[in-house]
């Protein structure tokens, strides 16, 4: 499909500008245009639910593994073309889509980034996807035609990425496409947080792995640190510094100068999360995060994370 082909309409508006993506191919969560900074969520579907917190869905269900699903391809584990082995989000009627809506209230905020991966639907469909502000204005389409490789076995080099960033707000996202149902996967999104991801990642088995933070970092508060696509079933370390390091090491960078080593294990999908309560801190401390991974794929048997700067509220 040519670029040319694409349309993209953004409406006016005053107090901030917003930036549309799409349709970017989308492999493994490290296809994402996105930032990713601030305070980001995924919702992979890979525990069979939508619980990522602050967000609805319109009307659609989860797709198990079989032979005609289509989930992002590295969600099970394997870059192999196939979306078999994972889970997604349907809907049977795709002319009506999936809209995705964002609970401030939930969420502290509205999200400044939001994005859906569409893996399926019907055959040389277009898909188009819209986003609106907190109060339910638009502020951009994107229409895509001739999407789709007429096929329902679980491909996953059709699969596309949409998404905006709009630093006033974002409340709600569609997608849809017509001539059939609509399968999606990835929801993504993030509200303002103390959380910069910075570059130093190394390639592995399921491409860059990610490493996410979420939480407000305040007092007492809950947060998490979240790494995708690093090797499945294997050993994450997590690495904590009070400092930037930003050295070479084993083929890769660095990024913490080593305060505390943190050994997890990864799951199936080569996951794995951390959830913490911070310390009652002083506001204004950076800290700084990065995961490395024992991956046979990856030169010297390791990949890593990019990383990530974090400040104490």
């Amino acid at each position: 499909m040519r670029a040319s082909l694409v349309a993209i309409t953004l409406l006016p508006l005053a107090a901030s500008a917003q930036t549309f993506f799409g349709p970017v191919p989308y492999l493994s969560f490290g296809d994402s245009p996105l930032d990713k900074s601030g305070s980001f969520q995924l919702e992979n579907f890979e525990d069979g639910l939508l619980n990522v917190p602050g967000v609805t869905s319109s009307a659609a269900a989860i797709v198990d593994p079989g032979g005609i699903t289509d989930s992002v391809d590295a969600d099970d584990g394997a870059l192999d073309g196939s979306g078999n082995g994972g889970h997604s989000w349907f809907n049977l009627d795709g002319s009506t889509g999936i809209t995705f809506t964002f609970s401030a209230a939930a969420l502290g905020a509205s999200p400044v980034e939001a994005g859906i991966v569409w893996t399926d639907g019907g055959i040389g469909t277009t898909i188009t996807f819209k986003a609106f502000d907190a109060n339910g204005v638009l502020l951009g389409t994107i229409v895509a035609p001739s999407q789709g490789d007429g096929g329902f076995g679980g491909g996953t080099a059709e699969d596309r990425f949409f998404g905006v960033s709009y630093a006033g707000g974002i409340g709600s996202i569609q997608i849809s496409s017509p001539n059939g149902g609509i399968e999606v996967d990835h929801l993504q999104f993030a509200t303002p947080g103390p959380w910069t991801a910075l570059a130093g990642g190394k390639a592995g088995s399921l491409g860059l792995p990610q490493l996410l933070g979420s939480g407000t970092l305040d007092a007492g508060s809950s947060n998490q640190l979240s790494l995708v696509s690093g090797h499945p079933l294997s050993t994450a370390t997590l690495v904590v510094g009070a400092t930037p390091l930003n050295a070479p090491f084993k083929g890769g960078t660095m990024v913490p100068f080593p305060t505390l080593l943190l050994p997890l294990p990864t799951d199936a999908s080569g996951g794995t999360t951390l959830p913490f309560l911070l310390p009652s801190l002083p506001p204004g401390i950076p800290l700084w995060f990065q995961f490395w991974i024992q991956d046979p794929l990856a030169s010297h048997g390791l990949s890593a994370s990019n990383g990530l700067k974090a400040v104490t509220g």
